[in-house]
């Protein structure tokens, strides 16, 4: 108990600076295997939640070991070096977001976002990315016939994409990313026209197909269980039926 406070307070001190202060490998060890231990105990309980009928409905007072946990989540993948390749870059971006979101704390994201900005080492995220970011951080949408659009040409580029055969990685690697375009589009279109009440349970069974669908990608089924939370913790205040599951 006393290393992972130990370590939570180094990833604290750190990550305001993360952009731009070099790393000390023991820490970045340390807090790396930290935010893995956080995202595979996410993981283990929605795939448990998502699996049972009344997920959807847990009790409220479920909300407040999900929040602290993503919270932390969040502090310790903010303290950790940039990646250099601007696919990974993208991930961690939208992972920030998503943890932001289910911490109940949007202004660290853009808080760490502007931060990035401002040091010159933020590559545009990729388009899925982007449609998902705007989706869970803006407070009221804009351009919603340019996101409908967005996601459409995604769903048709992503089912078509030659590099599905390439490889079995790659071929499951696009299969999550084409539920996550579905998932997309049915959020959107929740923002902009309502939706059914199932609509949670509808898109957390599309995250659990995807991250079936990825059993050797770390990063992306990591990626899928908090989304699979963001999407609970955006969708629910605005439902009295749906309240938080917890983690």
């Amino acid at each position: 108990m006393s290393e992972r406070r130990a370590t939570l307070a180094v990833a604290a001190r750190r990550s305001p600076h993360a952009a731009d202060t070099p790393a000390d490998a023991e820490s970045i060890l340390r807090i790396a295997a930290l935010g893995t231990a956080y995202d595979l105990a996410a993981g283990e309980r929605f795939d448990a939640e998502v699996a049972t009928d009344d997920w959807s409905t847990r009790a409220p007072e479920t909300a407040h070991a999900l929040t602290l946990a993503a919270d932390r989540a969040f502090t310790l993948l903010s303290a950790l070096p940039l990646p250099g390749d601007s696919t990974a870059f993208s991930m961690r971006r939208l992972r920030l977001a998503v943890l932001a979101v289910v911490a109940g704390r949007p202004e660290a994201f853009r808080s760490w976002r502007d931060r990035v900005l401002a040091t010159d080492r933020m590559p545009a995220p990729t388009p899925l990315a982007a449609v998902w970011e705007v989706l869970l951080t803006e407070g009221k949408l804009r351009n919603v016939d340019e996101l409908r659009e967005q996601v459409a040409r995604l769903r048709e580029e992503l089912t078509t994409a030659p590099t599905r055969g390439a490889s079995l990685d790659l071929a499951m690697r696009g299969y999550a990313e084409i539920n996550l375009a579905t998932a997309a589009g049915d959020l959107l279109t929740y923002r902009t026209s309502g939706a059914p009440t199932n609509l949670l349970a509808r898109l957390a069974r599309m995250l659990e197909d995807a991250r079936r669908g990825t059993p050797g990608d770390r990063e992306m089924r990591a990626l899928l269980a908090w989304l699979g939370y963001a999407v609970a913790a955006f969708v629910a205040p605005r439902n009295d039926q749906l309240t938080l599951p917890s983690v």
